[in-house]
């Protein structure tokens, strides 16, 4: 099995639990995210494990529609989401730890796939590779939208 993991991590004025709200309030992610244009649940309420959803998300220059579902919810510490398209298995892992600047929030995403054929095995090793980077900015990005609604919402 082929697999490509990339990281990146935060630090945030506010306490986990704040953090936390922003994160896992799926109805306003597209306010919250800036490459995220809609949301449409597919099953459940709130967040929790089962509840899934269908996120629209731009990404390198297009919109690409991908079914996510929520396989951990560990409030205020770890959430876990995933989905699958076209045989890979797409991993995204959000922990959130205490600092002295309030929460250390980190990501990681994580792709998986079966490349059973020569070509299929060289295709993911060199475009896994050329995304990778593309893959953190956009976790970045992410990152800095989440710290930016959580600060916001902070100011009294």
């Amino acid at each position: 099995m082929a697999a490509h993991k990339v990281e990146a991590q935060r630090e945030i004025l506010a306490e986990a639990a704040e953090v936390w709200a922003v994160l896992t309030d799926l109805d306003r992610t597209p306010k919250v995210l800036r490459s995220v244009e809609r949301i449409e649940r597919v099953s459940g309420q709130g967040y929790d494990v089962g509840v899934s959803w269908i996120e629209d998300r731009r990404l390198f220059g297009k919109t690409e529609r991908e079914t996510l579902t929520i396989t951990l919810a560990d409030p205020p510490r770890r959430a876990v989401h995933e989905a699958e398209s076209h045989g890979t298995l797409y991993r995204t892992e959000y922990s959130l730890h205490p600092s002295s600047l309030g929460t250390r929030l980190r990501v990681e995403f994580s792709a998986e796939t079966e490349a059973t054929s020569a070509a299929k095995r060289v295709a993911w090793t060199v475009f896994g590779k050329l995304g990778a980077k593309a893959t953190k900015q956009a976790l970045v990005d992410d990152l800095e939208d989440i710290a930016n609604a959580v600060e916001s919402r902070a100011v009294r």
